[in-house]
């Protein structure tokens, strides 16, 4: 399910290793990309992995919280707004996002993925009407 994460945890035994946080490739955009429960593997699935690298002092608790705080505000608000706000073309099930935020996020995981992803949505729009003003004004000179 998480090849990068496997071969990461596999490596925590070595006596040194090195993780490049870099950018390899860009993801192609693919139509009707999904057919699983993004929330519930991400959010759910991928943190009890996480977590059980946590119980097996792979890595840090420091770490996890981290791990988990990333995912929220870096990768789940952002197909949040992506598939529910503006329902691109992804087949995506989005059952029960509430219920899965809520195993490491608590109650008001949701709620608060909610009002981020919608400040997202409109950042975004500002960001591109701005940068539309910006290509304009630059034709105009």
């Amino acid at each position: 399910m998480f090849p990068h994460t496997s071969l990461l945890m596999m490596q925590h035994s070595k006596q040194k290793f090195a993780i490049v946080d870099k950018m390899y490739f860009v993801n192609q955009e693919v139509s009707k990309k999904g057919g699983y429960n993004l929330f519930r593997v991400f959010a759910v699935d991928y943190l009890n992995i996480m977590k059980l690298a946590e119980s097996n002092k792979i890595i840090s608790e420091i770490t996890f919280e981290k791990i988990k705080q990333d995912l929220f505000s870096d990768f789940l608000v952002s197909w949040y707004c992506n598939t529910k706000i503006c329902k691109n073309n992804y087949t995506f099930s989005l059952d029960k996002i509430g219920e899965s935020l809520c195993v490491y996020y608590g109650k008001t995981g949701f709620y608060k993925l909610q009002l981020f992803s919608y400040l997202y949505f409109f950042k975004s729009k500002l960001l591109s009407g701005y940068n539309k003003m910006k290509i304009k004004v630059k034709k105009e000179k």
